[in-house]
């Protein structure tokens, strides 16, 4: 959000570790609660900042697609939440906690329903990695080594950093490390869920053409990320080495022109 200026900067440790792609995830029931405190802050700070799409039949064509990848992702105990934003701003974030917002700008430079899908997969990465939790970590860890606090932090604690993280990844976004694992995750879930995986690296060759090649653009979609063209490089490469001769995946062309038309 350009318009939350005032939060607190976040140093960020390099000594929190992301969790594996694949397999049991490091993650407890106290991690679950802070990364509710931290969706409740950011919602709070957003507030009426964001409008959402008068549109109820684009907001539940969105939906859909949003639960055709949770339905093959590994993050089930949470409900998720997918809206459209009514702003021309090319972005999409998360806040964690199963709340991802596309933007309507988004949606109408977009050209189908896989491109779609691969926006919201890699939102969903995020969330399902925890993300958030391990941005509030870090947080604690620099607190921590600095002095300012002690390392278990608790009720006004725990909200008020909660506060800060919030604030940072709505400004700032996600870090190098877990923007590229939220697209390695969002490929694995585009495949199982029948999408065109070729459509993921499109996704950024849009963006070169609107933008041009240039890294951290916009929050949460860019993040501190290397630029559009490395992006695409390295999501063909792991397209030919993972997911060649997928067969008769769903590109979704017309029912997403559809769409389209109601926004425009």
């Amino acid at each position: 959000m350009r318009a939350l200026l005032w939060f607190v900067p976040l140093l960020v440790l390099a000594c929190t570790q992301l969790p594996p792609d694949e397999g049991p995830q490091p993650f407890d029931a106290s991690d679950v609660e802070i990364e509710r405190e931290i969706a409740l802050a950011g919602m709070q700070q957003i507030g009426s900042d964001l409008t959402p799409l008068g549109d109820p039949i684009v907001q539940d064509y969105v939906r859909r697609v949003g639960q055709r990848i949770v339905a093959v992702c590994d993050r089930q105990d949470i409900a998720w939440t997918f809206q459209v934003i009514d702003s021309d701003e090319m972005n999409a974030f998360t806040i964690g906690d199963g709340k991802v917002f596309l933007y309507a700008g988004l949606l109408t430079r977009l050209e189908n329903e896989a491109q779609m899908a691969a926006v919201l997969a890699h939102e969903i990465g995020h969330v399902a990695r925890f993300h958030t939790v391990i941005s509030y970590q870090k947080a604690v860890e620099t607190q921590t080594i600095l002095g300012v606090a002690g390392a278990v932090f608790g009720g006004g604690e725990l909200t008020a950093l909660a506060g800060n993280v919030a604030g940072s990844i709505l400004q700032s976004g996600f870090s190098r490390d877990q923007e590229d694992q939220a697209d390695r995750l969002a490929l694995t879930w585009m495949y199982q869920a029948g999408y065109d995986v070729n459509q993921f690296p499109r996704v950024f060759e849009i963006f070169m053409e609107q933008v041009g090649d240039a890294p951290a653009l916009y929050n949460d979609l860019f993040g501190d990320h290397p630029t559009n063209a490395a992006r695409i490089a390295e999501s063909k490469r792991i397209i030919a080495e993972k997911f060649a001769g997928q067969r008769s995946p769903t590109v979704g062309e017309a029912e997403y022109r559809s769409m389209i038309s109601r926004i425009r």
